[in-house]
């Protein structure tokens, strides 16, 4: 079924974010300003892309549409009383069945919409002395019908996102002309913009409208200018190329716009003292994250040097005795190379994967003598998608007087960290705390470790001069730094610390609950199910290549690439950085459609 949606003719205030031009949308399609282009200067029509925190597309759900109808009841019968109330507090346009409608979507609400059709009658002919000059205008019209916003929303930019998407709709579908009834106070303003009269405005209820048309096979020359402010717009917000590919990643993460500029902005002297300031404003933010009074250095470099840094401490302490690294995928494996390369004594406990930690296991292991000196563990297994109990184990190395260290790489801005209790931990910038690639983090209790290294260490993993510098070590890009640096506004309070975690707790929950409803069931237990990655197998009877073109196909990148995953069959969805739910909803209601249709239409 063909989503709907409804709204009659009537105006909503609005203003061009290209050009600033301010005037009236007419629910017929006024003010198209920024919404139409020459097709030589866009790319491939989006299915769908986000400005901010509001997602534009097609409308294709059930909810989407019942929401839309609601909308149009309180604008066109309380609001603005053209039509009758109805028992439901639902408005249907008379044209339902044939409209397509294009709604704007925010935290999962539709906030406004437009709708479009090509099929006769057209309510365009009502308003003109002659309508078979209809005919002879070319093969393929598309009226522009109706437009309506929340009022919340209507002096924002949503009326031009849903031109934008219906623009693309239009150019991608081969319509030849647009067609809309334009309110007669805002001729001049159509006018501009390329629409030509067809006729003499004519009366309807309190208001005059002028039947016009725009064609798309000769846009006016105002369009490509126009397109390029629009695109320039969406790019500084983090959006890049209309039409580009949402990434369901593990990395790089989806940016905040106000992230994005940060980074985006000019780079300054690693020496200066407007950026050690903020090296050392960041690094006492990222310590109050973690809490429990831990020390924090943060080192150019990714989560592999963090965890290096780690090793090479527990290395350079001859107090410690033999340790245990706990492996439950790909990334636990890699610790035990960490600290091989150390050249450490340790044993491994190790569990299948999609299995979380046994911490009875474990404690016997910690039991026995000798004890161990020290256990690490992954937090977050991003391979699986698992959130091991690392409360549990902190508590539960406790009375042997064994250290705990973890790998926090991915859970770091995504949950709660058990500290105190932690020796030391691993963090990154890339992942949930929403940053740029770039910066590794190593936390640790200062209290524990020996006043300096026993035995000299790389000048790049020392852990102990990168805590005593004041800035820097060593050369540091300011980009990356900057765009941490304001993700963690995001951060500032624990409550906001809260929101976030309750945040990526709602996007892993209906990311899960989507799957199972394809049909797709989480490698991990739902007990057990990190907030932020989801893995998972393809479909039954697709190849796992096939799988990922696919979703491009749909405009979703999501993770399987990497040869740990390609070399099991896994894939994997990702919702790390500035994510909403209804950013993923598009894919999962795909996800249903093919698994209700069968394999074959994978």
């Amino acid at each position: 079924m063909d989503p709907k949606r409804t709204s009659p003719e009537n105006d909503r205030e609005a203003s061009d974010p290209a050009s600033g031009v301010s005037g009236y949308i007419g629910a017929d399609g006024g003010g198209l300003v920024a919404a139409f282009v020459s097709p030589e200067t866009v790319g491939a029509a989006p299915q769908e892309f986000r400005m901010g925190r509001t997602v534009f597309r097609r409308a294709r759900s059930h909810w989407e549409l019942e929401q839309a109808y609601r909308l149009n009841y309180q604008t066109f019968v309380q609001e603005i009383p053209q039509h009758h109330e109805t028992p439901d507090g639902r408005l249907v346009d008379k044209f339902d069945s044939k409209n397509v409608y294009f709604v704007a979507l925010r935290n999962h609400q539709v906030v406004g919409m437009v709708a479009v059709h090509d099929q006769p009658p057209f309510s365009i002919a009502g308003k003109m002395a002659d309508a078979t000059i209809l005919d002879s205008l070319g093969p393929r019209p598309l009226e522009v019908r109706l437009l309506a916003i929340e009022p919340k929303a209507r002096h924002s930019r949503i009326a031009y996102g849903l031109m934008w998407v219906m623009y693309c709709y239009a150019r991608e579908g081969g319509y030849s002309h647009l067609l809309i009834s334009g309110v007669s106070t805002q001729q001049s303003l159509y006018e501009a913009i390329g629409f030509m009269p067809l006729g003499p405005a004519r009366q309807d209820g309190a208001a005059a409208f002028v039947p016009m048309w725009l064609n798309l096979a000769n846009p006016p020359k105002v369009f490509p200018e126009k397109v390029s402010r629009w695109q320039d717009y969406l790019a500084a917000r983090g959006q890049g190329e209309v039409g580009q590919v949402m990434q369901l990643l593990p990395g790089p993460v989806r940016l905040a716009a106000p992230v994005a500029r940060a980074w985006a902005a000019p780079s300054i002297y690693h020496r200066s003292h407007e950026f050690i300031e903020q090296f050392e404003r960041t690094r006492t933010r990222l310590a109050e994250i973690v809490g429990g009074g831990m020390s924090v250095a943060t080192v150019f470099g990714s989560g592999t040097l963090a965890n290096g840094v780690i090793a090479t401490t527990l290395a350079a302490d001859s107090r410690l005795s033999r340790g245990l690294v706990l492996v439950n995928g790909e990334f636990g494996r890699r610790l035990t190379d960490h600290v091989a390369r150390a050249g450490l004594a340790f044993d491994i406990l190790e569990w299948d994967w999609g299995k979380p930690w046994d911490l009875e296991a474990v404690r016997d292991v910690l039991a026995r003598e000798p004890r161990p000196g020290w256990v690490w563990g992954v937090h977050l297994e991003t391979s699986t998608g698992v959130l091991n109990d690392l409360g549990a184990l902190v508590k539960l190395a406790r009375p042997f007087g064994t250290r705990v260290c973890a790998d926090c790489i991915s859970s770091i801005g995504a949950v709660e960290l058990p500290a105190p209790g932690l020796y030391l931990a691993s963090g990154v910038s890339g992942k949930c705390l929403g940053a740029v690639a770039g910066v590794g983090m190593v936390f640790a209790d200062r209290k524990l470790m020996p006043p300096r290294p026993e035995a000299p260490v790389a000048a790049c993993l020392d852990l102990w001069s990168a805590m005593d510098t004041i800035g820097p070590q060593f050369t540091f890009p300011s980009p990356q730094m900057a765009a941490l640096d304001k993700a963690l506004d995001a951060y500032d309070t624990p409550a906001q610390r809260q929101e976030q975690y309750r945040r990526y707790g709602v996007l892993g929950m209906v990311v899960r609950q989507g799957l199972r409803a394809a049909g797709l069931k989480p490698l991990a237990d739902e007990v057990h199910a990190a907030p932020v990655i989801t893995t998972f197998f393809p479909p039954a009877g697709a190849a796992h290549e096939d799988f990922l073109a696919q979703c491009r196909r749909w405009g979703y990148e999501i993770a399987g690439a990497s040869e740990y995953l390609r070399r099991r069959g896994l894939v994997q969805i990702a919702t790390m950085g500035d994510f909403r739910p209804e950013d993923c909803l598009a894919l999962l209601e795909r996800l249903s459609s093919h698994a209700a249709s069968g394999p074959d239409d994978m």
